[in-house]
């Protein structure tokens, strides 16, 4: 004989309850008030470790694991913005691109020297001109899209985050 019995409620929940309440009343969470029945009608309601049972199987509902999975999206994101932190790339100051300029024109025979100024002459001075530059701009532009996009999975992974939170208060509250 099981130690305790599912007594059902017009509601639709179930309560415990022990052969120690036979003949008793009790009173459900919706405000009905529940009969006890005797201990040989007791028998014939449902035992309550079947559903202990049940319960443990299906601890983790949808909710919690949708708020796992907002959590470990975030974490993923934390760690893509810190592992492109690290690798940022660094721009040159301006005494260091002077430095790289007076190193070119030093190693420039006299041919090349008077192209680069016919070429200045007629464009003007633009700034990403050397491949150097270019190459770092570009890289620049990669760095910020990656940064971009790792705040977007920590953005994405909060708003997972909070549906579940929600989602899981509402089923609660119509439970």
């Amino acid at each position: 004989m099981p130690s305790s019995y599912l007594l059902p409620c017009k509601c639709g929940r179930k309560h415990p309850v022990g052969p120690a309440q036979a003949g008793e009343q009790m009173l459900c969470d919706c405000g009905n008030l529940l009969a006890i029945p005797t201990l040989l009608e007791m028998r014939k309601l449902e035992p309550a470790h079947a559903t202990v049972a049940d319960r443990n199987a299906t601890s983790w509902g949808v909710a919690q694991r949708t708020i796992v999975a907002g959590i470990v999206l975030c974490l993923v994101g934390v760690a893509l913005v810190a592992y492109f932190w690290l690798r940022r790339p660094q721009l040159p100051d301006d005494a260091t691109i002077r430095r790289i300029v007076q190193q070119q024109v030093e190693g420039a025979r006299p041919a090349e020297l008077v192209w680069m100024w016919q070429t200045m002459r007629s464009e003007g001075l633009q700034p990403g001109r050397d491949k150097a530059v270019r190459s770092l701009f570009e890289w620049r532009r990669r760095y910020n899209l990656a940064m971009a996009g790792s705040c977007a999975v920590i953005v994405a992974g909060g708003v997972v985050v909070v549906c579940a939170l929600a989602v899981s208060r509402n089923s609660r509250a119509k439970a």
